[in-house]
């Protein structure tokens, strides 16, 4: 009879290594050390064909897979660096839109330019220098508290947006996280385990730097925020830090901006 073998290599390997041996038991004489001798050859012939098409496989994949990553790598450093640059030339032409803004209504009285400095300056259109707080906030590092997992020992956008908060209800003119200022219109996010402002991903350590009054710091730290910062300290191991400062800089925004504003008469909101 004509005995069927599979049709997977692997299967048909095994399965004529197998017939071999059984056809060395059916001959007289056949001797239980050659029968394993054989058993032992094709085992290993067979062990060496399977790491000779991984090894080839690994070669053949792992260079070109190499070769796209740093592809990519390359590409995001260069769209990186080209986004930095445009951002620095933003700051340096809202900069100079300013200094032009301000001659041209020299003429229209101080108040009215006065008015123009504080809508500059809340909106974000140029950068403010001045007293005020710095709160640096970090995730916790090992041994984390018990029961904590890495997940949730980390800062998270909330977070980041309570501090916001607090500093702002402390007294804070102008605010900037990791250099990133703060308008009426910036989102404080997250997108997988990055914490995102005006869609640019943050690394930590993130610090909120805020310009106001000289107090501050101290205001800060009788608010809720400063509570909140504590509790994140004592449940998860979030680490913080508040100072104040003679000198903090809170630089122009690079997003867009509004460039029209209506002023709505009759009471309407």
């Amino acid at each position: 009879m004509k005995q069927h073998l599979p049709e997977n290599l692997l299967d048909r390997i095994i399965a004529e290594a197998q017939a071999d041996d059984y056809a060395l038991v059916d001959k007289p004489g056949g001797s239980r050390s050659l029968r394993s001798m054989s058993v032992t050859v094709s085992v290993f012939v067979l062990i060496g064909f399977l790491f000779a098409a991984a090894s080839w496989q690994r070669q053949t994949v792992q260079p070109e897979a190499q070769d796209r990553r740093q592809e990519l790598i390359d590409r995001i450093d260069r769209a990186t660096q080209s986004a930095e640059a445009e951002q620095a030339a933003a700051v340096e032409l809202r900069a100079s839109v300013s200094q032009l803004q301000q001659l041209a209504t020299s003429g229209l009285g101080e108040g009215f330019a006065e008015q123009l400095q504080a809508v500059q300056i809340a909106s974000g259109f140029v950068g403010l220098t001045g007293p005020g707080a710095t709160v640096t906030m970090q995730d916790a590092v090992p041994p984390l508290p018990k029961g904590v997992q890495p997940d949730e020992a980390r800062v998270l956008d909330i977070d980041v947006q309570m501090v916001v908060n607090g500093l702002w209800q402390s007294g804070a003119q102008a605010i900037a996280i990791n250099d990133i200022r703060l308008t009426s219109v910036t989102a404080i996010r997250t997108a997988g385990e990055a914490i995102l402002v005006d869609y640019r991903p943050l690394e930590p350590p993130y610090v909120i730097a805020a310009v106001g009054p000289a107090d501050l710091a101290d205001t800060f730290a009788g608010s809720d925020a400063q509570a909140e910062l504590d509790q994140l300290r004592r449940d998860y191991g979030i680490q913080s830090e508040v100072t104040g400062a003679d000198t903090v800089t809170a630089p122009a925004s690079t997003a867009n901006l509004p460039t029209r504003a209506d002023v709505l008469k009759g009471g309407q909101q």
